[in-house]
């Protein structure tokens, strides 16, 4: 269901630079859904890179998506697409989000400097998760069933000799994983229980209760283990929530572990916004200790300079010391 469809147009900087009489360098909007506020948006040119960018905040309800068409817009009423990209935002509320144009869109400006930015923005409104369509009372009815000894129909068992005891249409429905486990002719589904050896109970139990009703406890402390295991079953609602939960805590300190780590475990929006991260606090980050063991990792590296114009960073002499 489409929320709302906006243009926001900003001057061309080229033209500010020539003490042009528009001087308004930013454009911006709050979009509603229901009357209810939905997203704040500016865009505007950022003052370090000379480059056009936009600027969300996420307010009262959550966005699913958004696609981004930047323009110009000449002033004989021709236009030129720079770059269309559509962004997946399943984010929490409150989230805040700078984008900026690729590299290799901004080679498609043509040149002059008749013309505006344009960014034609277009909101989705976020799906419903199986559980959250159901009323309060049906979510409460199936986490009393997954509590209920004589319902459970599928054991995990750990190298602890812990157990845990599952639903497994609510496994199924959930993860493309367990779906496979349950409907093949496997050991474990004739058996009715699987043994996972490299995963913590405390860490499953995470990771089931979130597939029962979309909830979680104790996640500051087993965060990136329940990472990796929404990685490894597919848990696709549960990964991006860790995701979004790391992103939140990023610091110059950690960001080299965590871009790794992502990069490791198929993390894309954890990535990418660690790659954003580093790319607006360069100045703090590069000379960090911490940050060094990021450059032996040469695919990470041409990652974050990638929409890095020369100027803005020195990638000639980090890519020579690889």
């Amino acid at each position: 269901m489409e929320l709302d469809e906006v243009t926001l147009e900003i001057p061309n900087p080229q033209t500010i630079n020539e003490n042009s009489n528009d001087t308004d360098t930013s454009s911006e909007v709050t979009l509603f859904y229901n009357d209810t506020k939905a997203m704040h948006l500016e865009f505007l040119i950022d003052p370090d890179s000379n480059k056009p960018c936009m600027r969300l905040k996420f307010l009262e309800e959550p966005i699913h998506d958004i696609r981004l068409t930047t323009k110009q817009i000449f002033s004989d009423g021709r236009t030129n697409i720079i770059d269309v990209e559509e962004i997946p935002l399943d984010r929490m509320i409150g989230d805040d989000e700078q984008l900026y144009i690729r590299k290799n869109s901004m080679e498609k400006l043509e040149p002059g400097s008749d013309f505006r930015f344009a960014c034609d923005i277009r909101l989705t409104k976020a799906d419903k998760t199986l559980l959250s369509r159901f009323s309060s009372s049906t979510v409460e009815r199936i986490s009393e069933i997954a509590n209920d000894q004589k319902f459970l129909d599928f054991t995990i068992k750990f190298k602890d000799a812990k157990e845990l005891k599952v639903l497994k249409f609510i496994l199924a429905s959930k993860s493309p994983v367990f779906l496979k486990i349950f409907t093949t002719d496997m050991l474990e589904s004739r058996r009715n229980e699987i043994f996972i050896p490299d995963v913590d109970y405390e860490v499953m139990k995470i990771a089931v209760n979130f597939m029962y009703n979309g909830g979680v406890q104790n996640l500051e402390y087993h965060i990136f283990d329940v990472l990796i295991v929404a990685d490894k079953y597919d848990i696709a609602e549960l990964k991006r929530y860790c995701e979004i939960e790391v992103a939140k805590g990023l610091t110059p300190q950690i960001i080299a572990d965590v871009l790794i780590f992502a990069d490791r475990y198929n993390a894309a929006l954890l990535k990418e916004r660690s790659i954003q991260y580093i790319q607006r606090n360069w100045n703090a980050i590069k000379g960090l200790e911490e940050f060094e063991c990021i450059y032996t990792y040469s695919n990470l590296i041409l990652d974050i300079f990638e929409t890095f114009s020369i100027g803005d960073c020195p990638i000639k002499s980090v890519i020579s010391n690889l």
